[in-house]
């Protein structure tokens, strides 16, 4: 946990020192560095003094915008890391679930009478399936569009022989 402060911890360290030294010393760095830029033709030439506050202000909103771009970093990584996490339990479950259909066509393969274009569709469905999930593990972004347009069907040709699901099965089983 320290070494994710360890730059602060130094920061404050060095103020401390610097503060104590200062004041046992009843040394005045402000005043002697005021001195120092006032024997400096630039700083009366170009108003260094009168730039102090505007930059103190231009570092506290940068390093403001920074820790925000750094929280909005760790929370995309954090969704990236999540949609890895799901993706490869939907993965493993698809996978199970794509191996009892194949026993399934084998069982219908071996019945009698059972019509080979219906193992055909099956096995288009199937390709289909795993077409979608290998596009899902291929998908860069994590975004819903990306995502969707993974998994869209794709465009059949024109008076291509395929049947839906409902037109297989019945309405009885969707």
């Amino acid at each position: 946990m320290l070494a994710r402060y360890r730059l602060t911890i130094i920061g404050f360290g060095v103020a401390v020192i610097t503060f104590s030294v200062s004041w046992i010393f009843q040394f005045d760095l402000m005043e002697r560095a005021v001195i120092f830029l006032q024997s400096l033709y630039i700083y009366e030439h170009y108003e260094l003094d009168e730039l102090l506050l505007p930059l103190m202000i231009l570092g506290l909103f940068a390093l403001l915008d920074q820790r925000r771009r750094r929280r909005l970093q760790q929370f995309e990584q954090e969704k990236v890391q999540l949609y890895g996490a799901m993706l490869a339990s939907t993965h493993h479950i698809l996978n199970n679930f794509l191996n009892q259909l194949q026993m399934f066509r084998l069982t219908a393969e071996d019945t009698p009478g059972f019509p080979a274009d219906e193992l055909l569709l099956f096995d288009q469905i199937i390709k289909d399936t795993v077409r979608q999930i290998h596009n899902l593990e291929t998908v860069t972004g994590v975004d819903g569009e990306k995502i969707y347009a993974a998994v869209m069907p794709q465009t059949q040709t024109p008076g291509s022989p395929r049947k839906t699901l409902r037109q297989v099965f019945g309405t009885f089983l969707l």
